[in-house]
């Protein structure tokens, strides 16, 4: 990251920006090293497929920490020409993609592990013993559960401080690949009683928990790719908000459209048609402030009148554009002032 980026964004961004990396890091670390062990250890007589599958598993936290972190990079950049209403629906398609890739390996695992059950069977095979690639396999899964647990506190809190549902969303992919590592170590213990055929069993339940993600994050991606409006439960907070602050203002139409973790929102107010365009003006700006400070995931609102005649529509429809040609005049007469 360049000074100039870090400069854009605040402290807790910067911080989840950080653990998001470590996180990639130590994922990368021990989804190489389940994999490395899960194929050493079916030399040696051991079942390896719910390790291999945990191995894998880690890299789905990989990717989906990559994309949190990239999420994380794209808010931080404000918009511009070419975005107008800025990137963060790269977020989405990527985690469109993401889910699509692991939820295919996910498939992949799940054949294989269903084919392997039925070469095994269900007797009782020649037990395992316990040498020093068993221990080394159990101490890195001890420590892979220790620093799963460790990121799930660190990510979920980083992700609640900073609002990002991709942060909080990949903490809980922390919590389910330490529960695959609790099945790999349970995997590991049954070959020493000779029960090999329980390794495939638990290797399917680590390929269900990777189609729960791929499906969730899946969900979340296309949700957010086509302009779902927000939950009930906010829109409702949002209509009290407004009757409370702004209890003589009639709010016609409201809609919502998500954008990535965000959300823009159009209204449409009723006034007064002799109200001018000067505090119609200032009653919108001063609605679209409160919304904006008060509900940190609206990225932004766009707001419209519908005048509302009292008398005849002949009346209503000269004073608006009355007042219309008093502003066109007033920004005439400032960019002359200006130009001199």
């Amino acid at each position: 990251m360049t000074k100039n980026n870090k400069l854009n964004m605040d402290k807790n961004v910067y911080v989840a920006y950080l653990i998001g990396i470590v996180s990639i890091i130590i994922n990368s670390i021990f989804g190489v090293s389940k994999i490395v062990l899960g194929v050493v250890l079916a030399k040696f007589g051991y079942g390896n497929s719910t390790l291999i599958a945990d191995g894998i598993h880690s890299f789905t936290d990989v990717v989906t920490s990559i994309v949190a972190v990239v999420s994380i990079k794209i808010i931080s950049r404000p918009r511009d020409d070419k975005y107008n209403y800025g990137y963060e629906r790269y977020s989405s398609i990527a985690s469109v993609i993401v889910a699509s890739i692991f939820f295919t390996i996910g498939m992949t695992l799940f054949v294989e592990s269903i084919h392997g059950l039925i070469e095994t069977g269900f007797e009782i095979q020649p037990k395992a013993s316990v040498d020093t690639i068993f221990i080394v396999s159990m101490v890195v899964l001890g420590l892979s559960i220790l620093m799963k647990v460790i990121m799930f506190f660190l990510i979920y809190f980083s992700g609640k401080k900073i609002k990002n549902d991709a942060m909080k969303l990949e903490s809980y992919h922390q919590f389910v690949d330490s529960l695959s590592s609790f099945a790999s170590i349970a995997s590991l213990l049954f070959s020493l009683f000779g029960i090999y055929y329980v390794d495939y069993f638990l290797s399917i339940g680590i390929v269900v928990m990777i189609f729960v993600v791929s499906i969730e994050t899946l969900k979340r991606g296309i949700y957010e790719l086509s302009d779902h409006s927000i939950n009930k439960q906010t829109l409702e907070q949002i209509k009290t908000y407004l009757k409370t602050k702004f209890p003589d203002v009639q709010f016609t139409m409201m809609k919502t459209r998500s954008y990535s973790d965000k959300y823009y929102m159009d209204l449409e107010l009723d006034i007064d048609c002799e109200m001018n365009v000067h505090n119609a003006t200032y009653l919108a700006s001063k609605v679209k402030k409160e919304l904006l400070d008060n509900f940190d995931m609206m990225k932004d609102v766009n707001i419209t009148f519908k005048p509302i005649c009292t008398d005849d529509t002949y009346n209503c429809s000269h004073q608006e554009e009355h007042d219309v040609n008093m502003l066109i005049n007033r920004e005439e007469t400032e960019n002359e002032m200006k130009d001199q």
